[in-house]
């Protein structure tokens, strides 16, 4: 079977916080330009990032410049879709809407660090894969 050409992907939050942090995410940028690759995003996860970035926890590590950069690249670059379905599978339920949501794009990727997803490895047609193994497996 031949690789696909180009992917449906999308980022979890945490990938976007340490985006925002300015941890390793160098190559987030090569991603967006990139023609190979579609990045979609759901309200949930952009209403996840701002409850998150906004944290007393976090207040120490982000800048409201920072923050402001991030929602640039999410409007610039990505596809905002609604997440229709529900399902019940992640450990952790709150992590429920990023299956239905990999799985009603067709997303060929869903980038996470989070271990309730990614012990799933795989979710209908949608790999879960942490940042590094993506970028290993795509670039």
């Amino acid at each position: 079977m031949q690789a696909p050409t180009s992917y449906r992907i999308a980022f979890d939050t945490n990938i976007w916080i340490s985006f925002t942090i300015g941890k390793r995410m160098d190559k987030l940028k090569d991603i967006f330009l990139n023609k190979r690759f579609k990045t979609f995003i759901c309200p949930q996860i952009i209403e996840e990032y701002l409850r998150v970035v906004r944290s007393v926890k976090l207040s120490n590590y982000v800048t409201t410049q920072r923050i402001i950069e991030t929602l640039d690249l999410i409007d610039d670059f990505t596809e905002n879709k609604n997440v229709v379905s529900k399902t019940s599978l992640s450990r952790d339920p709150h992590d429920d809407f990023l299956l239905a949501f990999s799985k009603e794009h067709r997303l060929d990727f869903l980038i996470t660090g989070d271990n309730d997803l990614l012990v799933l490895k795989q979710y209908h047609n949608t790999r879960i894969v942490k940042y590094n193994t993506f970028i290993e497996l795509t670039l």
